[in-house]
């Protein structure tokens, strides 16, 4: 995800890279602006990424989190950590 913030560096470009669909990367994108995902620090990146920011207080969010990536899907509790959602994904890509 970090790679598509580096001016100049498309979607779809990032996504065919490592066989993602460009949709998935597209909304882990929006997910970081929202401030819900960690985004590694990556050479070249647009000053001001995203970080992960604490949950704001109310009710607590329960949905599960799926992550899809090729022929493997984790389905996680909703309290996971996002730095544990961040290492995660990195290394199920690292697999692909």
């Amino acid at each position: 995800m970090a790679e598509t913030l580096v001016a100049g560096v498309s979607v779809n470009e990032v996504a065919r890279r490592h066989s993602l669909q460009a949709n998935h990367l597209s909304a882990w994108r929006t997910l970081a602006r929202q401030g819900k995902l960690v985004v590694p620090e990556s050479a070249g990146a647009e000053s001001g990424a995203p970080v992960a920011l604490p949950e704001p207080s109310g009710t607590p969010v329960t949905t599960p989190i799926d992550l899809i990536i090729g022929a493997v899907m984790l389905r996680l509790d909703a309290a996971t950590p996002a730095a544990r959602v961040a290492e995660l994904v990195l290394a199920l890509q690292a697999r692909t």
